[in-house]
């Protein structure tokens, strides 16, 4: 005993998983396919006995507050000196701690006895002897790979959710309620959360966190409630509409044209949500990263060059512009949705133009700097005018967007007025003046399917072209040089037919 050390036990886990869906046909073809690795722990046993076994609660020593497993160890652990003390029966226990740690019922009395007659040396043959009570722990290592969406599921990122780990669970050993490896089987994935919540899960696990954001359209595409309501259009011509019912490759979302961005609200709930424990990964793969990408592809959809500059103050060129389009609007008692006609002259007309201007003056300089940033003003989308979010029936039962049925509101009704508008602007050409170690530089933006010419003026009146340019990427330049020998000049980019 004087050179008793206790041991400190850990465990280290690799694993990797193929995993095959074969077509049972005789053609024997692979309909799905994924390769996944990191499903791996690392764990400090001893000390995670430590820290669950000092809870009473779990082992209920009645008269004692040592941990059976407790240090410091001088020359022997206190745990261990509790230990003892109960075989010898010095701390009294009750027999149920006893039979939780091995000892068969009835026979405490006896095994204590038996332990003091070896501790005495009386009536002992041998030299050795096991104490009678030695306590045992059972730690569990379960990590959950389960997919939320199933049509995302080909990263390890889609698998993880970040509250879906136990990391151990010590219990006495007799306990019978550790998971069976086919609990979770044949019944509906804890993590998967479609618009609307999971529903009623038979054996789901009490510790498992609810989703609180069942309604939230910054997270899901309101009635897809299984992958069967995913509507993929065929045969149908590009256009924004058909580009937004596009699955983004994160859980229950189509392309992503709405204004709420979870980012400022709730970004461990997208880190959670996406499946990603990087902050950096889950702030690159947020729904509205998909505002550029509808950005770059505006010009393929639409190569007119009457579009709108999305800076245009001119109320009157805006009306012309939404006038004429096709609006969905909602019947929340019905649950239905209908079509309607956007008006110039109507109030939703004026509401969507004032989301605009305020939208655009609350941008830094006043002015947007993408066409794409125009999808941040909400009355587009989230709280359009044509659509009714917010219903109470007769009963008081909600019947807007936050409810199962979400007042018949669906993902195309929130984007259709951006799915039309977008395509119809174009960015202004803004210009700036770098100073660099050589000479200044003039720089200004543009659409790269565009040309624009850069005219130099000493009057603001009178306007002499100095070049013709074609954007790169969204900007060109131009040095001045000395090619007016003047104190002031001004330059401004024109747009050319």
């Amino acid at each position: 005993w004087d050179n008793l050390v206790d041991p400190h036990w850990g465990l280290n886990i690799t694993n990797k998983l193929r995993c095959f869906v074969m077509d049972g046909g005789p053609n024997g073809r692979v309909v799905d396919y994924v390769q996944l690795s990191r499903l791996d722990a690392v764990r400090d046993l001893t000390r995670e006995s430590l820290a669950i076994a000092n809870r009473l609660d779990v082992w209920n020593p009645v008269t004692n507050t040592v941990s059976y497993w407790a240090t410091p160890a001088s020359p022997m652990s206190q745990g261990v000196i509790q230990q003892l003390q109960i075989s010898q029966g010095s701390v009294v226990t009750s027999s149920a701690d006893w039979s939780d740690n091995g000892l068969a019922a009835g026979t405490k009395a006896s095994a204590i006895a038996n332990f003091n007659a070896f501790m005495l040396n009386t009536t002992v043959t041998s030299n050795t002897v096991q104490a009678p009570f030695t306590p045992t722990a059972k730690i569990r290592q379960m990590t959950k790979w389960q997919v939320n969406d199933p049509l995302v599921h080909y990263l390890t990122e889609n698998l993880f959710y970040l509250d879906s780990i136990t990391n151990g669970l010590v219990q006495p050993p007799n306990s019978s309620t550790f998971p069976k490896v086919t609990d979770g089987m044949y019944r509906l994935n804890d993590h998967f959360s479609p618009w609307g919540g999971n529903g009623p899960r038979t054996g789901w696990d009490p510790s498992y966190p609810e989703d609180p954001y069942i309604f939230d359209t910054a997270l899901k595409d309101p009635l897809v409630m299984v992958s069967d309501h995913w509507n993929f259009p065929s045969n149908q011509p590009l256009n924004f509409s058909w580009l937004g019912q596009v699955h983004r490759g994160t859980p229950w979302q189509t392309l992503y044209l709405k204004s709420a961005d979870i980012l400022g609200t709730d970004l461990l709930a997208w880190m959670q949500w996406s499946g990603s424990a990087n902050a950096f990964i889950a702030t690159n793969l947020a729904p509205i990263s998909d505002w550029q990408l509808a950005g770059l592809l505006i010009s393929l959809l639409n190569t007119n060059d009457q579009r709108l500059s999305v800076n245009n103050p001119n109320t009157n060129a805006w009306l012309g512009v939404l006038d004429g389009f096709i609006v969905l609007t909602n019947d929340p008692a019905q649950a239905l949705l209908y079509s309607a006609i956007l008006s110039s002259n109507s109030p939703q007309a004026g509401i969507l133009l004032h989301g605009i201007s305020q939208n655009r003056l609350a941008q830094p300089g006043g002015y947007l700097h993408h066409v794409s940033d125009i999808l941040a003003v909400p009355e587009l989308t989230d709280a359009s005018p044509y659509l009714i979010t917010d219903y109470v029936d007769a009963y008081g039962n909600q019947s807007g967007l936050a409810s199962v049925f979400a007042g018949g509101i669906t993902d195309e009704a929130l984007e259709k007025i951006p799915a039309q508008l977008l395509p119809l602007l174009r960015l202004d050409s803004v210009g700036s003046l770098i100073s660099t170690n050589g000479p200044l530089l003039l720089q200004f933006t543009g659409d790269d399917n565009y040309s624009y010419a850069i005219e130099a003026s000493t009057n603001l009146a009178d306007w002499l072209r100095l070049s013709t340019n074609q954007p790169v990427n969204g900007v060109f330049s131009f040095s001045p040089g000395n090619l007016l020998n003047v104190r002031q000049q001004f330059y401004r980019s024109v747009l050319l037919p």
